[in-house]
């Protein structure tokens, strides 16, 4: 259900997501087409910044999100790939 730092369940079975962000800026971007269902993107101290705001465009539309942080998330991820280089800390989940 995950693919680098996107998450979907399986019912999510189309659409295109394309993602990226940018540390410095401490920002997300995401543009989706025709994507049928919830979505996440999973997130480290790598991507970003914790201690600041985290500026999230989707489709064009900007918020700027307290993002912290989760052990849960960080076992969740760490079980699911087996992989310390795919360690997740945090999910911003859509639908």
């Amino acid at each position: 259900e995950s693919f680098y730092y996107l998450s979907a369940p399986y019912s999510t079975n189309s659409g295109l997501i394309k993602a990226s962000y940018d540390k410095a800026e401490n920002r997300v971007e995401i543009t989706t087409e025709g994507v049928n269902g919830a979505y996440s993107i999973l997130l480290n101290e790598e991507m970003i910044d914790f201690s600041k705001p985290v500026t999230i465009v989707l489709n064009g539309k900007e918020t700027v999100k307290d993002i912290a942080p989760d052990f849960g998330i960080l076992l969740q991820t760490t079980a699911e790939r087996g992989d310390p280089n795919y360690q997740f800390e945090a999910k911003v989940s859509f639908e």
